[in-house]
């Protein structure tokens, strides 16, 4: 009888075709170190199954993004989160400590392969315009990029937003502690700092009727995200995506802007 020949796969690299098919990756890729990095932060032992979950979805995200018959597949398609070898009558305290020295290790590796995906932007057509346009970064304010974005691109997306909000409550309470001497906060310091009646920050030209209804209209996106999006972020272990993280950002970089413009900055 004939033997059948196996035939091996074609190795050959993905071809991405725009920037937001490789962020999408990126993301995906950032999501999985934090899985990684939460076995490590919740002390699992080696034989927990949540690390069989774990090595599962880094294998299925690195096929996923770059392809069945990708090098990067066919170099990490049969990833442990271990360093080391093994051997036969290893102790449980030697089985453990390999299993913790291969988180870093699996860590690393993923981290390359974002930077592996950073540098095939630059092989797209026209790459730096389109990667300067999809930079939502670009559309955000200063403040919220400097307490937001590290967190943001390290994986802590509800950890970015919250940080965003604390920040506009921190603002608007030392502009009120300053002016009036009250020590408020949150949704109670918000709706006084912006009170239609008796403003401590005024919005608009007060004076008419499109000015208040501006002031009002603020005065409650200001006091709703500190009860709607800061408090639940900052009371409860929240887990939210990249996407939505960046909607509450665009959010929180608007009321920014909004507080410049009433202080004149």
């Amino acid at each position: 009888m004939a033997r059948h020949k196996i035939v091996e796969p074609v190795i050959e690299p993905k071809t991405f075709l725009s920037v937001g098919e490789i962020e999408t990756g990126i993301a995906k890729l950032k999501r999985r170190i934090e899985e990684v990095q939460e076995l490590n932060s919740q002390q699992i032992r080696f034989d927990d199954q949540k690390i069989n979950n774990v090595k599962s979805n880094v294998r299925e995200t690195i096929r996923e993004v770059f392809g069945q018959n990708s090098p990067e597949f066919h170099e990490h398609r049969y990833h442990n989160i271990w360093s080391g070898g093994h051997a036969v009558g290893m102790s449980d305290h030697e089985y453990q400590h390999n299993f913790s020295a291969g988180i870093p290790k699996t860590v690393s590796m993923l981290e390359g392969l974002i930077q592996r995906l950073e540098e095939k932007k630059l092989d797209l057509p026209n790459a730096s315009q389109l990667i300067q346009s999809y930079d939502f970064w670009n559309l955000v304010h200063p403040r919220i990029i400097g307490i937001s974005r590290s967190r943001f691109e390290s994986g802590h997306y509800a950890d970015s937003v919250e940080a965003a909000f604390k920040e506009i409550n921190d603002c608007v309470k030392k502009i009120v502690k300053k002016r009036i001497g009250d020590d408020l906060d949150g949704s109670t310091l918000m709706n006084r700092a912006f009170s239609v009646n008796n403003p401590v920050i005024s919005l608009d030209d007060l004076s008419t009727e499109n000015g208040k209804n501006i002031q009002v209209g603020f005065m409650q996106i200001f006091s709703g995200s500190m009860t709607g999006i800061r408090n639940p972020k900052a009371h409860s272990n929240i887990s939210i995506d990249d996407k939505r993280a960046k909607h509450f950002i665009v959010l929180a970089s608007l009321l920014m802007h909004k507080l410049d413009d009433a202080l004149g900055i």
